[in-house]
């Protein structure tokens, strides 16, 4: 008698709920993408403005590495440190339609890595599972980095690789954050893993790595005087971006421009002063917690804060979002039911604001960015990482102080009185 192969999959799925989740969730998030753009094309014309896919990529990122290896500067508009020019060097030496094919193809395994890290940080349950992968997929942010073929999502992956991999791999882990640091400066906050382990070490090892690959690879390859006259040409564009009036930018103080004026000359910068300094203290409280643990949440928060401190965060730069929402839910396993309950809502939640169903229950691309969805959806989930670790610090604290221990709290007390 042949064996039911229904009963065959139900066992694999019982015994490797993680992998038959994933497997949902990529057939899911296919079929949805498959029936609302029906064809790679219409991703370029559903998402954001200017039909058309690869745009940055081509206008800017393959045309600086030609421009580079005809021993001229960068392309107008590039703005970028010249790492990423001269890694599009060898790229350059192929067709413009073979180079967009292959980034086409690079970018599509970016978002499969990425896919997989939401996927492994979920709840070990098929429905959490399938739920995160599918909703990696549709992704407002990962359509939004394909669309134009930007760097949003393969830095999230290198840097979640490089900062997981802080505790067990330091020289590996510093070598990771210094590249994408150094390809597009913001994932410089994942240094923060280090400063949280007090690692002077791996600290100074990545800021060597960074101006190594900042100023001493381009002065080796392009020479000083053709790296002094690159930063030259890309600095203005820096500082014209920086003052954009375009909707898309999900930054802080955009958002509140758009929304309610100007706000008051020095407020942003105090917000994110003032959430630095709350993030180190839950994350001091909480430090007998589980090591890698409390890696995730430092990587995840610093990535969280960007909108208070980059002038111009557009879509691609939440792409960690869909992996946040997965580690939130894991996380909020550890709470009683109640609180369980909450961080499952919002983690969900979040998955459903960084998706594209809400793009269109939104009314389209304009509104869903001039509101800030995105934006509101990461400081949703930057103060549910922070109420995790509030609780964790507390019941710490509270179990410390009935063995008869210094708690969290006495010792932020001794501290203020030294």
């Amino acid at each position: 008698m042949k064996p039911n192969p229904f009963r065959l999959a139900a066992r694999a799925a019982v015994e490797s709920p993680r992998a038959a989740g994933f497997l949902i969730g990529l057939i899911l998030g296919a079929a949805y993408l498959g029936v609302r753009f029906e064809s790679l094309q219409g991703i370029g014309e559903s998402v954001d403005h200017s039909p058309g896919l690869m745009h940055d990529f081509s206008m800017y990122f393959y045309r600086t590495g030609k421009s580079l290896m005809a021993g001229v500067g960068p392309v107008g508009g590039f703005l970028y440190p010249p790492t990423l020019g001269i890694l599009m060097m060898p790229i350059s030496l192929l067709s413009p339609a073979d180079a967009r094919f292959l980034w086409g193809i690079l970018e599509a395994l970016a978002i499969l890595a990425l896919t997989s890290i939401s996927a492994r940080l979920a709840p070990p349950r098929i429905g959490w599972v399938a739920l995160v992968t599918a909703a990696t997929l549709v992704s407002t942010p990962v359509l939004h980095n394909f669309k134009w073929g930007q760097l949003g999502v393969p830095l999230t992956v290198l840097g979640l690789l490089g900062a997981d991999a802080c505790g067990a791999r330091r020289l590996f882990s510093v070598a990771l954050v210094s590249l994408v640091a150094s390809i597009k400066l913001y994932p410089a906050v994942l240094f923060s893993v280090f400063v949280r382990r007090r690692d002077g070490k791996a600290l100074l090892g990545g800021a060597a790595g960074v101006a190594a690959l900042v100023f001493g690879v381009p002065a080796l390859v392009l020479g000083l005087r053709r790296t002094r006259k690159f930063f030259e040409k890309v600095a203005p564009f820096l500082s014209a971006t920086a003052d954009t009036t375009d909707p898309n930018s999900q930054s802080l103080s955009h958002w509140l421009t758009r929304s309610f004026d100007a706000p008051p000359e020095g407020l942003v910068m105090g917000l994110a002063a003032s959430m630095a300094l709350i993030t180190a203290a839950l994350l001091w409280g909480a430090r007998s917690s589980d090591a890698r643990t409390l890696d995730r949440f430092t990587a995840f928060l610093s990535l969280a804060w960007i909108p208070f401190v980059v002038p111009t965060c557009w879509a691609n730069y939440f792409a960690f979002l869909p992996p946040l929402a997965a580690f939130l839910a894991s996380q909020g396993d550890s709470l009683p039911p109640g609180g369980r309950r909450l961080v499952h809502a919002v983690s969900v939640a979040v998955l459903l604001a960084g998706s594209f169903v809400t793009v269109d229950l939104i009314g389209g691309w304009r509104p869903y960015v001039a509101e800030g969805v995105l934006l509101l959806a990461d400081l949703l989930a930057a103060l549910t990482a922070l109420g995790i670790l509030a609780v964790w610090t507390w019941e710490r604290g509270r179990a410390a102080a009935r063995a008869g221990a210094p708690g969290a709290s006495d010792r932020v007390g001794d501290l203020l009185k030294a």
